[in-house]
């Protein structure tokens, strides 16, 4: 997760091996759960599905 420096909006970044396995964890009753806690701390979200489409350097 990343925040921007006034801590008014932030990116979760998640990495899945296949998209069949990102909707297993998108269906999950754990997942619900966790984003039930987060909700109050979100105005909106927008999940989306995307692909490498270029790399440079190490990502640490």
């Amino acid at each position: 997760m990343y925040r921007n420096r006034e801590g008014t909006k932030a990116v979760l970044v998640s990495q899945f091996e296949s998209v069949e396995a990102q909707e297993a964890i998108m269906g999950s009753a754990e997942l619900r759960s966790h984003i039930e806690k987060l909700r109050e701390m979100v105005d909106s979200s927008s999940p989306d599905i995307y692909e490498e489409a270029y790399t440079y350097g190490e990502f640490k």
